[in-house]
């Protein structure tokens, strides 16, 4: 189920995709070009567990962006990082709960 979140005061569509791994890219890129067409930022953010880390409670999330929007900005500002169009971040789950608007 997609959710608005704001980060940074930049709101963007969002949703989890814990059993989608080979749909995860391409979910971002879908989310992004929504989160425009709805005259919000051109940024879609992609939301899982990562079996491998064996920790329900860590979040990575990952970030895909549309034209010269630059993903990095929030991916940095959480100790992530990537390029522009494509960054990913880990956090707690907690503290991603508090990101949810909608």
């Amino acid at each position: 189920m997609e959710k608005c979140l704001i980060i940074m005061n930049i709101v963007f569509k969002a949703v989890n995709a814990d059993s989608l791994s080979e749909l995860r890219s391409e979910l971002g890129n879908q989310l992004a070009d929504k989160s425009q067409k709805m005259n919000l930022r051109g940024i879609g953010a992609v939301v899982y567990y990562v079996p491998e880390f064996q920790d329900d409670e860590l979040l990575k999330i990952s970030l895909r962006s549309m034209g010269s929007e630059d993903t990095t900005m929030i991916s940095q500002r959480f100790g992530g990082g990537g390029h522009r169009n494509a960054s990913s971040f880990m956090m707690s789950s907690k503290e991603f709960e508090q990101w949810k608007v909608s």
